[in-house]
């Protein structure tokens, strides 16, 4: 088999989810953070520490993937 046909086999064909970024509003907290306070990111650091904790917690606890709906791609 080539390894382009084994690709599409294995990646483009197999069954897809729905990706969903855990703890998605601190990070965009924290990144407005981090725009509104290019020179002083410190300031930043109690957001930046909430959002470690969220995604740690989210490893710990498993943020299963759910399967595509059917019209969904």
């Amino acid at each position: 088999m080539h390894i382009g046909n084994a690709f599409e086999t294995l990646f483009l064909n197999g069954r897809r989810y729905e990706v969903h970024p855990v703890c998605a509003d601190l990070q965009a907290k924290i990144l407005q953070c981090y725009r509104q306070n290019t020179h002083q990111t410190l300031s930043c650091s109690a957001l930046a520490n909430q959002y470690l904790h969220c995604v740690n917690h989210a490893k710990q606890v498993g943020v299963p993937a759910r399967p595509l709906q059917a019209g969904a791609e």
